[in-house]
């Protein structure tokens, strides 16, 4: 059951969030962070590293947004099922946030991964799994892998 306190305030920092308050909005998501880590309630705890890790990313402060996002990460796969939701989410922002960071070789493995996940659950030709192999395309440009950046834009291209 989620908490009222944790609630309101995840609310109030994603309101600030909204309104590009990112101060604001910091100190927010930090108070509810500590709500959920005092009520013991890892899940929680993954869906405000999530929370602050966003609006660091949005500041692009990707340094203090890495830890939250691999810890949000570790909490999820050691308590979900694979290819909860959850875990996709936490596996796009770590992904995202290593192709930002010029981090390719990082990031490459993660999109793999999501394009498993996607091809399991959705099946071989929903969009998403176009989506997730054109951003496989686009980290293998970015690390000058031209021949397979190309398979992959072609394959992600037939598929939409």
């Amino acid at each position: 059951m989620i908490n009222d306190k944790w609630q309101q305030t995840v609310n109030n920092g994603a309101a600030a969030f909204k309104d590009k308050r990112y101060a604001d909005a910091e100190v927010l998501m930090r108070e509810a962070l500590q709500e959920a880590e005092k009520l013991q309630d890892e899940l929680l705890v993954a869906v405000s590293l999530d929370n602050l890790g966003e609006v660091y990313f949005e500041q692009s402060k990707l340094k203090e947004a890495e830890p939250l996002y691999q810890r949000a990460l570790a909490i999820r796969e050691r308590k979900l099922d694979p290819g909860h939701s959850d875990i996709v989410a936490s596996l796009n922002n770590l992904s995202a946030l290593y192709f930002y960071q010029g981090k390719h070789a990082q990031a490459e493995p993660i999109c793999k991964q999501l394009i498993e996940i996607y091809e399991k659950v959705l099946g071989a030709e929903h969009p998403e799994v176009a989506t997730g192999i054109n951003n496989l395309g686009l980290l293998c440009a970015a690390q000058k892998k031209y021949q397979d950046a190309e398979t992959h834009f072609r394959r992600a291209l037939t598929m939409r």
